[in-house]
């Protein structure tokens, strides 16, 4: 059984369920589930864009996490995260059954960060590999890309995005709350979407923190706590 690898010891955070982020009939949902269940059969690619903030990353690992059970060989590759390692890390990946590339809009102003996805996505589907990818924007309209690498990513099915609404993102934070033992009640979520805003890395950084102060101060979630917590010097954004 192989858990999802991540490169240079990144922590990888806790990802809630694909469908507790998108509606269980959505298509995005069924081809991910696909996507899954074809890697090493009849294996595809699939590019998610969205704006930032939409919750890609998140969708990425989820579906690391469903594999996390499987016999399935998945490799999560951060693109932003990887910063000038990105290049070395792409060039020394081995094929596997499937590979999440996130942060796809780094490699448009790098050629050589291009020509190193470019020969690692030509190794992965010469072996029969999947490869999921994402990012902000199209790579069509990249003012500096490589002919190869983009005809290459408009091969794969793609899907774009929309931002998730109010209510959405509400039922999202609640349900990734109670995932680590905490109870978000409406006026905590009002008080949360007022001084926090809705970016869903925003308000996962503000999950860690409360996580991490509840477990300290052995407190439960109230609004004085809450007011605690978001003022603190190292609070989210």
């Amino acid at each position: 059984m192989n858990a999802l690898q991540l490169p240079l010891n990144l922590a990888r955070p806790e990802s809630p369920g694909l469908e507790q982020f998108m509606p269980l009939g959505s298509p995005l949902v069924a081809a991910l589930r696909g996507w899954l269940a074809e890697l090493r059969t009849a294996s595809f690619s699939l590019l998610l864009s969205a704006p930032a903030g939409c919750g890609k990353t998140h969708l990425l690992l989820a579906l690391g996490a469903a594999a996390a059970n499987t016999e399935l060989n998945l490799a999560y590759l951060p693109l932003a995260q990887l910063g000038q390692h990105a290049e070395s890390v792409l060039a020394a990946q081995p094929v596997c059954d499937g590979l999440l590339i996130d942060d796809l809009q780094v490699a448009e102003h790098s050629p050589a960060l291009q020509l190193a996805l470019f020969a690692l996505h030509n190794r992965q589907r010469d072996a029969g590999g999947g490869l999921l990818y994402a990012g902000r924007g199209d790579p069509h309209d990249w003012h500096r890309a490589l002919p190869d690498l983009v005809s290459r990513l408009g091969q794969c099915t793609r899907f774009n995005i929309p931002p998730l609404s109010e209510e959405q993102r509400r039922h999202w934070l609640a349900k990734r709350a109670a995932a680590l033992g905490l109870v978000l009640d409406e006026a905590a979520l009002d008080y949360v979407f007022r001084r926090v805003g809705r970016d869903m890395h925003g308000l996962c950084k503000l999950l860690d923190q409360l996580n991490h102060a509840s477990l300290v101060q052995q407190r439960r979630i109230t609004l004085p706590f809450l007011r605690q917590v978001i003022q603190a010097p190292d609070a989210a954004d």
